[in-house]
Order: C-alpha cells, then structure tokens, then sequence
C-alpha cells in the first residue's frame, strides 16, 4: 500500500496512469478490508477473554503443546498456576467456559439452520468441547469422572480426528452407536451436544431447535427476528464462500483454486446423497414402524432380504427340503417380528404415513443450503475455467501478462538525491550475510 501511495505521488494525479494507480490502490484497500474483517470474525472464536488468549494461545500453541496436553498435565491446574504469580479468579474462568459455550451455540444454530453439516459442525464442536473440558479442569472438576468423562472422551477422539472427514464421521456415528442412537453423523453431533449439556449447566436448552420454531410463532416481531437472523447467517456464508474463492485465486491461480474447488464439490455431492439416503429411509420406516423400532425393524428387513435371498438360491440349486425348511422357519418368524412391529405402529394411531419433525426440517434446510453452494461453485469453476484458458492462450501466444494485471511487480522509487550510481544492499540472516549491488540506470 506504501509503494502504491509513493507511486501516486510522483505522477501527475490526473495521468492515466495516477488513475490506473488509484484503482489498484483501492482493489488492495478492500482485499485488506475484507481480509481484516476475515480475521476478526475468525479470531473472535478463541480470544474474546484474555483467560482464553492465555491458555490456548501462550500456554498451548506458542508453547508447541495441544489443549488436550495441558488437560492431561498435573501441573497445570489453576494451583499450579498460582505458584507462577498467575492467579485466575472464578470469573475469568467462568468466562472461558462460556467463551466455549458462545462459539458451540453459533455452530449449533448454523447446524440446525442448515448452513452447516453435521461433520463441520462436530469438527467445531469437538475443538470447543475439548476446551470447554479444560475450562472444567481448571476450576477443579475431575474430568475422569462422570459427568465429564463421556464428554472428555467424546471430544478427544473428535478432535484427534478433525481434520481426517472420513475418520471424524466413523467417530462420530461410533459416538451415535455407542449411546444408542441411529449410528449416522447428524446422531452423533446431537449426543456431543447432550454430553456437553449435561458436564455444563449453563449450556442446558440453548441448542434446543423448538427454540426456533417457537420463536418464528410467538407472533409477527419474533417471526421477523428469527427469518432476519437466518437470513443474516445465510448471508455471511455466501459472503465468507466468495472471499475464500477470491483469496484462493489471488494466492494460488486459477488452476489450483479449480482443483480446491473440485474436491469440495465433491463433498457436497457425498453429503447431499447421505442426506437424501437417510430422508428416503426414514419415509420408508416412519409409515411403517414407531421410530423407537427403526432399529430392530432395519434389522429384521435385512434379515428378511438376506434370507429370501438364500432361499431362492436354494431352490435354483435343489438343495434338500429339509434345508430349505429351517430358512423358511426363519423366514416366517422375522416376518411376524415384523408384522408385530407394524401392529403396534397402528396401535398407536399410525397411518401408513410419515410424521416429519424438527430433524426433518433440518434437513430440509441443509439441503437447500448445500443445492445453493453448489450453485455458487459451479459458477465459480466455470470462473475459474475460463481463466486458466486465458492464462493458456496467452502462454501460446507469448503476449504475457495484461498492463493492468494484478500481479504486476512496481519499480521500486528511487532516491533522486542520491548523488551515487550504485548502493550496496546487506542482508543477513542466523550469521550468514549477503551483499545486493543495486545499480541506477
């Protein structure tokens, strides 16, 4: 910004090239802006207490340590820091915590809203639960015993595995499995959420997605507020989707931007198929079963398929009647489990068809949200298309780099009272040292 204002300065200010200089200058204000304000949102995550700046940055990352270090650490504990003149009083950890808590509650909302899949939100939630754990710790909890230790446990295996997708998703439905949940990602974020409500109080109901639907009909101020906040949200992540696109290009070229682009087009498309699996699996067993018998229906369904299969098997190779008896004995009893199953489903006022709920609702909206940023970077691949068959034709051609390219280095300016034709540049770097002749045309 300095060497575009002194460029500025020695050219006639209403030149072509004054003009042309003005306009680069204000492209980088606003990359500057943008970049500042990236930071800022970004930052905000972690240090909006010094309690956290202290802990997470001086204690753990300059100290080339993780959160879960200094958790399974002794020595440090809120005592051991006393010793060292570092004394935290009940409110600066409190603050910590709900710090924690703050940043869990934005990631929950996103999800439930839908601009967030459960896999990116349990890789946040993962990162906060672990230090929400430390939080505990500190102000004396012991972390190795209930309530808190499904959630320590819970939240180290998240973040050991938070930036491996596909390993965070396997933990997350072995968490979902484990508490005896439907064993998919979206379960296994929602029992993260119940372990972390449970280990902090003041966490208790603030995830609840009734509390979106209640307040979009208390009435015509609450609808408003509620519609404004996930139109606000929806905004940010378009917003903060084309600043990540514009950052990728300007650093790494269209070629590399594309390839980034493509693999997270990719993930999109897995999660929206795992979306509509699960939607076409609950219409399949809620118009058939009571959700609390999904489980053992599946079970028994699969069975059922697994032993029709056998059977005809059977019967194309004329296998003995006897064989084929005990498969058709087993046959007959999975499909009276079955047709017990649907009883008490009608028992209980089933109609043949699926009542859809919050989690429904949820999905429904995280499908829109993906459909929209699959929009956005199909645009932005077509972008990035064109841009890399530019860079080609001109490669071809031999014509280089536009005048007004981005990219372009400046001539640095020169002392012009500087009575010398050539300066002498010293640079050193740990003990080594270099001399640049610099030469004045």
């Amino acid at each position: 910004m300095e060497l575009l204002e002194s460029q500025i300065a020695g050219v006639d200010k209403n030149s072509p090239e004054a003009q042309k200089l003005d306009r680069q200058r204000k492209k980088l204000a606003a990359e500057i802006q943008r970049d500042w304000g990236y930071a800022l949102r970004e930052g905000i995550e972690t240090y909006s207490s010094f309690t956290g700046l202290d802990m997470v940055v001086n204690d753990a990352q300059l100290a080339d340590k993780s959160v879960r270090d200094l958790i399974k650490d002794p020595n440090y504990s809120r005592e051991g820091l006393a010793k060292n003149g570092r004394d935290l009083s009940d409110g600066q950890l409190k603050n910590f915590l709900n710090d924690q808590v703050m940043m869990m509650t934005h990631h929950m909302n996103g999800f439930h809203e839908g601009h967030e899949g459960g896999a990116d939100a349990g890789s946040a939630m993962g990162k906060y639960a672990e230090r929400a754990v430390l939080a505990l710790k500190m102000m004396g909890k012991d972390v190795t015993k209930p309530p808190y230790k499904a959630l320590n446990d819970a939240a180290e295996e998240m973040v050991k595995n938070r930036k491996d997708p596909a390993a965070l998703k396997k933990t997350m439905r072995e968490l979902a499995e484990t508490f005896g949940k439907n064993g998919n990602v979206d379960e296994g974020l929602l029992v993260l959420a119940d372990l972390i409500e449970k280990a902090v109080p003041e966490a208790k109901g603030l995830w609840d997605p009734k509390l979106l639907r209640e307040s979009a009909n208390r009435g015509t101020d609450a609808q408003q507020a509620n519609e404004m906040r996930a139109i606000k949200s929806q905004l940010a992540n378009r917003r903060k989707l084309m600043e990540e696109q514009e950052r990728e290009l300007a650093i790494n070229g269209p070629a590399t931007a594309a390839a980034s682009n493509s693999k997270k087009q990719f993930r999109l498309r897995s999660e929206l198929e795992e979306l509509e699996t699960e939607q076409a699996r609950r219409e399949h067993l809620g118009s058939k079963y009571r959700k609390e018998d999904w489980k053992k229906a599946e079970a028994l369904e699969s069975e059922e398929a697994g032993l029709r299969r056998r059977l005809e098997r059977m019967q194309n190779l004329n296998s003995p009647g006897s064989a084929q008896k005990e498969i058709r004995d087993r046959l007959s009893k999975v499909r009276s489990d079955l047709t017990g199953l649907n009883k008490s489903y009608k028992d209980e006022g089933g109609t043949g068809r699926y009542q859809r709920d919050h989690s429904d609702e949820r999905m429904d909206r995280r499908i829109a949200a993906i459909k929209e940023e699959q929009a956005l970077r199909k645009q932005a691949a077509d972008k990035y298309q064109r841009q890399m068959e530019e860079e080609g034709k001109k490669m071809a051609d031999g014509s280089g780099f536009v005048d007004d390219n981005p990219y372009q280095v400046f001539e640095l300016p020169r002392d012009e009272n500087s009575l010398t034709t050539s300066s002498i540049l010293r640079v050193g770097l740990d003990g080594a040292s270099a001399e640049i002749v610099i030469e004045r045309p």
